[in-house]
């Protein structure tokens, strides 16, 4: 990879980066890691057992899964084992019929699955076991949501990783500095971005299916809040609306694909609305919304590989919403420093804001990140951005991305108390 010409390896970075996801990729992962060992056993499963990291097991607790009409990791393992299509990965969930949602039922009303997490791994880890006629298949994902580890059959390892690169391939990315970023993709040729339009597309396809729904919250706040006149309110309303609508309608299980962004939807909502929304308000030409969405994926990348693939701090707010900063000064025509004090703006204003696991909760987030990042763009081409050498915010943009995995990882126990707060609530509901 390192002898790749420089912006060949960036492209590769983002295009890898980029990938369809139908529902929460976290019990998606789930489903896809039990479907895998399935596939293994060539039996259907009598039994379905799955232990996964506890920062996954928060993120996926709460959270619909598309076309069940359920909540949470045991809708998603007892799919798994009655869905036949492993190739399909995190939009393995795009193959749910009524025929496999009975099946999964049926599984999980005999008390054939079984879901729990151990402290003893690292911040993603899936190991899915099946068995069936005395026979048994075991697969293990680590590192990132796709990424199998170990196969066995019948307790003999048939697969097994070299070695496992936690946090995937964003991490290579550091391997650049972000003024190097910002000239390769202002010499880009604009028809190398085009699949983050695509991607884009995806995304305001979700959000507009979305806002189709009666029960979305952010439908209401789609029709209560009157057109704001000029910028950067305009801006800021659209993006709010189009990132909270597409975030719930995911959270809450809504069967739609979007494209996730450094393997989370989420942070591709964020991410790919947030500088969309801009862009058709200020009608701005395809190259350069182009450009600008490469720009607001690499930053975002950027922040989050400081960080592990599950976090304690909200990587749409911590990650994305610097990243929508950085991308929209680049498509309002300013300049890498002016770029630089957004992302400082956006940052002084979100640090600290928690991972509550994937939920109804994550489209204010969401949402709250998008605007906040729209006007700190439009405040810095103002002059006016926080300013470096104060709090968490150092002279350079990559000694402060450096400083926020400093705090996810100091708020290693408040991920721990909000997943018992999770659990207690968990309890509560099944009593």
């Amino acid at each position: 990879m390192g002898h790749l010409p420089r912006l060949e390896l960036l492209l590769q970075i983002l295009q890898s980066e980029i990938q369809r996801t139908n529902g929460c990729t976290d019990p998606g992962s789930v489903c896809y890691a039990v479907a895998y060992a399935t596939d293994v056993l060539q039996l259907p499963p009598e039994q379905v057992e799955v232990t996964t990291s506890a920062n996954l097991f928060k993120n996926a607790i709460g959270v619909g899964v598309p076309g069940s009409g359920m909540h949470g990791m045991g809708i998603a393992a007892a799919l798994g084992a009655v869905i036949p299509h492993p190739e399909a990965r995190l939009a393995i969930l795009d193959h749910i019929t009524p025929d496999s949602l009975a099946a999964a039922r049926a599984l999980l009303d005999a008390g054939r699955v079984k879901v729990e997490y151990t402290q003893a791994a690292g911040a993603l880890y899936i190991q899915a076991r099946v068995a069936a006629g005395g026979h048994s298949a075991e697969v293990t994902i680590a590192g990132d949501y796709d990424c199998v580890t170990r196969v066995c059959t019948d307790g003999r390892v048939i697969y097994q990783a070299l070695q496992v690169e936690d946090a995937g391939n964003a991490a290579r990315i550091q391997q650049f500095d972000l003024a190097e970023i910002y000239a390769l993709l202002a010499s880009c040729d604009p028809a190398r971005l085009e699949f983050l339009l695509e991607a884009a597309g995806t995304n305001r396809q979700a959000a507009h299916t979305a806002l189709g729904q009666d029960d979305i919250t952010y439908r209401k706040v789609y029709n209560s809040i009157p057109p704001a006149a000029g910028a950067p309110l305009a801006w800021m309303a659209q993006a709010q609306r189009w990132t909270g609508a597409a975030c719930e309608g995911r959270m809450g299980g809504l069967a739609m694909p979007v494209m996730a962004l450094g393997g989370s939807g989420n942070q591709g909502i964020t991410a790919f609305l947030g500088l969309l929304a801009l862009a058709e308000q200020i009608q701005a030409p395809g190259e350069q919304t182009a450009r600008a969405l490469a720009f607001t994926a690499a930053v975002s990348l950027y922040v989050k590989s400081y960080m592990d693939r599950l976090n304690a701090l909200c990587g749409s707010a911590l990650a994305v919403g610097p990243g929508v900063a950085a991308g929209a000064v680049l498509l309002l025509g300013g300049s890498f420093e002016q770029a630089g004090g957004a992302v400082r703006s956006v940052i002084a204003a979100l640090n600290g804001v928690l991972c509550e696991g994937a939920g109804l909760l994550c489209p204010y987030k969401v949402s709250a990140a998008a605007g906040l990042a729209l006007q700190a763009a439009y405040l810095a081409l103002q002059g006016v951005s926080a300013p470096a050498g104060h709090g968490v915010i150092a002279e350079s943009l990559e000694e402060t991305f450096a400083h926020l995995g400093r705090i996810n990882r100091a708020l290693a126990q408040a991920d721990q108390t909000i997943l018992s707060i999770l659990e207690e609530r968990a309890v509560r509901v099944q009593v």
